[in-house]
């Protein structure tokens, strides 16, 4: 296995170098959306649509849930049973009432810790672990905008397409190496898989 983990980071790094400049998503970040993607199996429909299938995953378009009133807010933060950590994460926001900074975090963090996207889920499951929900934030909203203005640009959708395919081809070879001695730990695997793409990344 550490020679199909050496091909991931080999991928990883030519990715960085051909999306570098591209790319209205920081490569590193545009790299390891494409390997959560990936990883989680989001494909399994659109296996030569990865940009589509990123696009349902990190846009907020795709994103249903109901708008809080003020009230609702301020709770989500400050009295959050299952995260409560969000409460030391937007201190001064929920201090100071700064409703507009709540608000446009709020859909991004509904969406990766009570609607458990994927993909958000397996990309930012080291941010979710440290409680550090400010940062979750705020690189889902920056890879959010960034596939809403790839939507139009065919030719760099065809290249993420393509580095996807031989991406693919790697992971699949890593999960076949330990699927039998791994049957029960897939998510594990998978969480493993994702950390070393954002190492290497330099995420």
């Amino acid at each position: 296995m550490p020679e199909d983990y050496e091909k991931v980071g080999s991928l990883v790094k030519r990715g960085i170098l051909l999306f570098s400049g591209l790319s209205p998503i920081p490569a590193a970040s545009l790299i390891s959306a494409v390997a959560a993607a990936l990883i989680s199996k989001a494909l399994m429909v659109y296996r030569q649509r990865l940009t589509e299938a990123l696009s349902e995953e990190l846009s907020l378009t795709h994103i249903s849930y109901a708008e809080p009133d003020d009230d609702d807010l301020l709770a989500f933060y400050s009295r959050n049973p299952a995260y409560p950590e969000l409460a030391l994460s937007f201190q001064n926001e929920i201090q100071n009432e700064d409703y507009a900074t709540l608000r446009r975090h709020h859909p991004y963090l509904y969406a990766a810790l009570i609607l458990k996207r994927e993909i958000p889920e397996l990309l930012f499951h080291q941010e979710i672990k440290k409680g550090e929900f400010r940062k979750l934030a705020e690189e889902y909203e920056t890879l959010s905008h960034g596939f809403a203005k790839i939507q139009g640009t065919v030719e760099l959708k065809n290249q993420i397409n393509r580095f996807a395919g031989e991406l693919l081809q790697v992971i699949d070879g890593v999960y076949d190496a330990v699927k039998d001695e791994m049957k029960t730990k897939d998510n594990q695997l998978g969480f493993d898989l994702i950390d070393y793409v954002r190492e290497v990344a330099g995420l």
